[in-house]
């Protein structure tokens, strides 16, 4: 079922899946496919994204938080992890189970954390009021990772992106601004529900040694690692991502 704001497929455990900076619902596609016959995922398009992009001053996480349902599992990549993490932090109750997805508690990187740089995101802001469609184009072919399947997962990031407009300059802004400003690393002891993290192993944009920096601030995580995968595991191992996500469902089916 569709609706102008959230897309639902198969049947079962509500499972809210929430896309990443400059993505759209369609890079959950291969994974909600899999995981039919377990879970009815919910495929929000984050406002200003893919079939929102007339909805351009909505605040992303309110937006969000009103069209999940309640009690499910949240499943995020990348700006979609940050803002499920802050979703399991601020709506206790709302949400069941977490699944991080190339995803962390704070995105950019220091000394201390493993991240990405401050310049990065800089210079995404420049380049964003200048050329919006180039930045997006190289910011794609960053997800690539390496190995047999990182032509594969190229291809299918390109094709989520032909397949909706680009997403509205104000909402690429205001995820730059969550991606800089968030930072909930000192909350995680309160997280108090499953949490499972999934990460590439070849990921450029949030390293993978964020997994072991997670993990030290929440132990009970689980966590994998699919070590030829980019940023978007999702895309390029769908039947991976979902096998660890049904072993996930399956462990917690009464949390």
């Amino acid at each position: 079922m569709v609706n102008a704001r959230v897309e639902r497929r198969g049947g079962g455990r509500p499972l809210l899946l929430v896309h990443g900076w400059a993505g759209c619902r369609r890079h959950w596609y291969p994974v909600a496919d899999r995981l039919a016959a377990a879970a009815e995922s919910w495929l929000p398009d984050l406002a200003g994204h893919g079939a929102r992009t007339a909805d351009r001053g909505e605040d992303l996480f309110e937006d969000l938080a009103g069209m999940a349902p309640a009690g499910a599992v949240w499943m995020g990549a990348s700006l979609g992890g940050l803002l499920a993490l802050r979703a399991a932090l601020e709506l206790p109750g709302r949400v069941a189970a977490l699944v991080l997805v190339s995803s962390t508690a704070r995105f950019l990187g220091d000394r201390h954390w493993p991240g990405t740089a401050t310049a990065v995101l800089e210079d995404f802001r420049s380049r964003l009021a200048r050329d919006r469609q180039q930045l997006l184009a190289d910011f794609d072919a960053g997800h690539a990772g390496a190995g047999v399947r990182a032509a594969a997962g190229l291809a299918a990031v390109r094709a989520c992106r032909r397949a909706e407009p680009l997403p509205a300059a104000e909402a690429l802004v205001a995820g730059l601004d969550l991606l800089e400003h968030t930072d909930l690393r000192s909350r995680l002891v309160e997280l108090g529900i499953p949490l499972l993290l999934l990460h590439g192993g070849a990921d450029g944009i949030i390293p993978a040694t964020t997994v072991a920096a997670m993990r030290r601030l929440y132990p009970a995580a689980a966590v994998a690692v699919q070590p030829q995968a980019g940023h978007a595991v999702m895309l390029s191992h769908p039947e991976w991502v979902a096998a660890r996500v049904l072993e996930f469902l399956q462990l917690h089916a009464d949390a």
